[in-house]
């Protein structure tokens, strides 16, 4: 896999410009819209931004370490 360049997320970031099945799946209505899904695929934040997405980060990491 290699390491990720400067600057870039240790995880997957999805972006979407149009609707699209996702957008449908987790009722997306405006954009930028942010989530944080944990590994089961549960949603640990919806709809949250910066310190909400911060904190589901961190907890999410302090529960599953590497």
């Amino acid at each position: 896999a290699g390491t990720p360049p400067p600057g870039a997320q240790a995880w997957p970031v999805v972006v979407e410009r149009d609707a699209s099945p996702v957008a449908a799946l987790y009722r997306i209505e405006e954009y930028p819209s942010y989530f944080v899904i944990d590994r089961d695929g549960t949603i640990a934040c919806a709809h949250c931004r910066h310190e909400a997405a911060d904190r589901a980060l961190a907890q999410l990491l302090a529960d599953h370490p590497r």
